[in-house]
């Protein structure tokens, strides 16, 4: 019955999974597992749009007020995350890898601004808008580390203690989505 939701769903923590594989270095050695990285998360957080969509279209969510604010928001916080995180840690010339992080800090607002905009309208989605926001933050870290070399204590813990609860309160929120 909700197939269309669920099956996005799925395909987006399969992604996720892969994405994982690939930052692990299990999938491509050297610097090239980044580009593995960011490819299969970028296709995900696609899948997750797509079933938040679907539910949102299903259950009627397309005030245009709420969507829009808060898609152009979440745009704006990607944006400027980008432009701090990673490309003013570009020491002379941003590599290919420095602007292929723009349009996937876009995909990645843009999970958290559709979710958002959906928990404007209806509650059951806040889960879903916090776990976005989460992944957001999660990769905002890896970047800091990854093009500035940030480095602090437990870093890679922080990680995966904002990443983890991101993937799961995406699922969980569009399961609550599902009840309404």
């Amino acid at each position: 019955v909700h197939a269309d939701v669920a099956l996005p769903t799925a395909i987006g923590m399969t992604l996720g999974f892969a994405g994982d594989l690939f930052m692990a270095k299990l999938i491509v050695q050297g610097d090239s597992h980044v580009f593995g990285g960011i490819g299969a998360f970028g296709a995900g957080h696609i899948a997750y749009i797509a079933g938040l969509l679907t539910l949102a279209d299903r259950l009627g969510l397309d005030a245009p007020a709420p969507r829009g604010v808060a898609l152009v928001a979440a745009w704006i916080v990607g944006a400027v995350c980008w432009y701090f995180v990673v490309l003013r840690g570009a020491e002379d010339k941003p590599s290919a890898l420095h602007w292929a992080a723009l349009p996937y800090a876009l995909l990645l607002s843009t999970t958290a601004g559709v979710a958002s905009g959906l928990a404007l309208q209806e509650a059951p989605f806040i889960p879903a808008a916090f776990g976005a926001l989460l992944f957001l933050s999660s990769d905002l870290i890896l970047a800091a580390r990854l093009f500035n070399h940030a480095y602090f204590r437990w870093i890679d813990d922080w990680v995966w203690l904002t990443y983890g609860p991101a993937q799961m309160l995406i699922v969980y929120g569009l399961g609550l989505g599902l009840g309404t």
